[in-house]
């Protein structure tokens, strides 16, 4: 599985929040959340400016529960396409 994510800057939440909804999108409420961040490095550098073959190991704690994540970043193959 390949997972692309990507994160913008929104000056205008309640703008944005409207032209979703339009295009019929379900808002829920909000939530919190509580990340732990466990790398080989342990200054965050590898979060920040992820290379090639950087484990990094994530536990995020929400609303009573726990999800433990491994990012690990690799070369994408010439023919994948964004």
């Amino acid at each position: 599985m390949l997972e692309i994510e990507i994160k913008l800057r929104v000056e205008d939440l309640e703008g944005l929040a409207k032209q979703l909804k339009a295009r019929g999108c379900i808002l829920s409420a909000p939530i919190s959340q509580h990340d732990i961040i466990y790398s080989k490095g342990g200054n965050g550098d590898e979060w920040a400016n992820p290379k090639e073959g950087n484990i990094i190991i994530r536990i995020r704690r929400s609303q009573n529960k726990s999800e433990l994540t491994l990012k690990q970043t690799a070369k994408l193959h010439k023919q994948a396409r964004l």
